[in-house]
């Protein structure tokens, strides 16, 4: 495999995954916005891993040629493959970084989530107590508040 045809490779695999994403229903979640661009994230290192063999045939391949080929195109061919090696190596390891990133910032919005979501629990609880306390006409004004007080900020 010539390093154009592994570059388009790469390239295709980009844009499938760009595709995908452009084709997915807005989410206004962020945690689910979060989710996404991980998923994303690990299907591009997936499809980086499986040019892995590509490119252990393409360091085959020069290694044979290399016995055929001139001092100075053996250079070349040495040096194209460090450069797609590092590249590659460079590539790993950015998407590695981005997804540890991507799940530390999904754990934190999932807790934010679920404390929102006990707080907005905990806030209903209170709104009814208080609501029930004011529909209460047996009690004066001035009763109502100290229930309220205690019900709202002590229970």
């Amino acid at each position: 495999m010539t390093r154009k045809q592994l570059e388009s490779s790469v390239e295709e695999s980009r844009l499938k995954l760009t595709g995908a994403g452009a084709h997915r229903e807005p989410v206004t979640n962020a945690t689910e916005l979060v989710w996404q661009d991980l998923l994303s994230a690990r299907e591009l290192l997936t499809a980086v891993e499986s040019r892995q063999r590509d490119m252990d045939r393409l360091h085959q391949t020069s290694v044979v040629l290399a016995d055929t080929a001139s001092e100075a195109r053996q250079k070349a061919l040495q040096s194209e493959l460090a450069v797609l090696t590092d590249a590659d190596a460079e590539l790993t390891e950015m998407l590695m970084l981005r997804i540890t990133r991507l799940e530390k910032v999904h754990r934190s919005w999932t807790e934010l989530t679920t404390q929102c979501n006990e707080l907005r629990t905990l806030l209903t609880e209170k709104k009814e107590t208080l609501q029930q306390t004011v529909l209460d006409t047996a009690l004066i004004p001035d009763q109502q508040y100290a229930v309220i007080k205690v019900r709202v900020f002590f229970w």
